[in-house]
């Protein structure tokens, strides 16, 4: 037996319903490009081989570091401080080959730099940024 007449709406019928029920047909607001990804790729990796050219420029630039001697200051907010109480760096496989100086840190530094830690933690939550903000707008 089949049936000639339509039944009788019901609640889940209404109106209202097929409006909040129904999908979207208009893309979202603000958004009029396409929605594919493109795949991710990694940077190419190196072999090192012996005898390769990629081998031969770090061992390179290796061997020109090792003759650099550097110092190392603090750096609190952003800006080098510099104490006058040096210690060495020196290499992990050759402790006598120093590769830099580096400045000792007081317990007054410490304090700065947790304070300044702290400020820029309250300004990064008012939406105003700090140092590292600066940063990354400058690149």
């Amino acid at each position: 037996m089949a049936v000639t007449s339509r039944p009788a709406p019901t609640h889940a019928d209404s109106d209202a319903t097929k409006a909040v029920a129904a999908p979207r047909s208009a893309p979202l607001a603000g958004f009029s490009g396409t929605r594919r990804v493109p795949p991710p790729t990694n940077e190419p990796i190196k072999g090192y081989a012996p005898g390769s050219p990629e081998r031969a420029a770090l061992k390179s630039r290796l061997a020109e570091m090792a003759g650099e001697r550097v110092e190392m200051p603090i750096i609190i907010g952003g800006e080098d401080v510099h104490t006058g109480e040096l210690l060495q760096s020196v290499m992990p496989h050759n402790h006598k080959h120093v590769l830099g100086d580096w400045h000792k840190a007081s317990a007054k530094h410490v304090h700065q730099a947790v304070d300044g830690a702290h400020c820029t933690r309250r300004l990064g939550k008012l939406g105003l940024g700090g140092p590292r903000r600066r940063l990354s707008q400058s690149s």
